[in-house]
């Protein structure tokens, strides 16, 4: 079940495309949807994990599409708007996601960077393929494994 926002309370936002490809540290040289690649990839494992509100038509086909292998991470992610906010992730996967995904934590960043960005230079030189997307999607599934157990001890 996801939880819904209610009308007093503010959405809570993991991240948009926009506060990267907007950033004055965004490298001109790369195509916007470079920005998509880190929160991406943690949205494609989103939808493996089925922890992404499939309640829409559009939304269900896309993550299906995913599923499929017809459609990587970051462009799913271009499909739910550049945006990755509360009401479109699952209870369990939005603790979950409070707990790894929150860059003040830095675990997240710290694994995508340790993975995936080595010597490139920049978080926004990561290739958008399904090699990387394997890589780092073992990695998460470590940190979901350890953070249940963490929750159920």
């Amino acid at each position: 079940m996801t939880k819904k926002t209610s009308p007093d309370e503010q959405p809570f936002v993991y991240d948009k495309a926009k506060y990267h490809y907007d950033a004055d540290d965004f490298p001109s040289s790369f195509p916007a949807t470079q920005a998509y690649v880190h929160t991406g990839v943690f949205v494609g494992w989103l939808a493996d994990m089925d922890f992404l509100d499939d309640s829409t038509p559009h939304i269900a086909d896309a993550i299906a599409q995913f599923k499929r292998r017809e459609l990587t991470g970051p462009q799913l992610y271009g499909r739910l708007g550049e945006c990755l906010i509360d009401y479109m992730i699952t209870d369990t996967g939005n603790r979950f996601a409070r707990d790894y995904f929150d860059f003040s934590k830095g675990m997240f960043l710290k694994d995508y960077r340790q993975l995936l960005v080595k010597d490139l230079g920049s978080d926004y030189a990561v290739k958008d393929t399904w090699e990387n997307y394997e890589l780092i999607k073992r990695r998460f599934d470590e940190r979901f494994s350890v953070w249940k157990q963490s929750i159920s001890a």
